[in-house]
């Protein structure tokens, strides 16, 4: 399962460590995902900052690609608490387990199976 966690990382928000560990990923890629090969060739071989700020346009900004699955749904409301705690164990009930503070804010999630 450890080419789900890499892919993961793939989704997040670039940085430092993904960067560095560039090589160790690729070659995780091409060993079990040799389908995303050149995306994330193209990915981490990219200015870290280009790809930063790329990422902020299209997951952070605009309703269409955001990535805060709620937020613009149920903005602050109370619905917004629940749907979240729905989600989680919608995730729960096929033995997946987020293993992060953010719930559940996928992107920024290492999956624990």
């Amino acid at each position: 399962m450890q080419i789900l966690k890499v892919i993961g990382l793939l989704m997040e928000y670039p940085d430092e460590l993904l960067w560095e560990c560039k090589e160790d990923a690729l070659a995780l890629i091409r060993r079990d995902a040799p389908m995303l090969t050149d995306f994330t060739h193209n990915l981490l071989n990219a200015p870290l900052l280009d790809k930063q700020a790329e990422w902020c346009e299209v997951f952070d900004r605009g309703r269409t690609t955001s990535l805060l699955l709620f937020e613009h749904v149920h903005a602050e409301s109370r619905d917004r608490g629940q749907a979240m705690v729905d989600l989680l164990a919608e995730y729960e009930k096929v033995g997946l387990q987020l293993d992060c503070r953010n719930c559940p804010i996928i992107y920024r999630c290492i999956w624990s199976i």
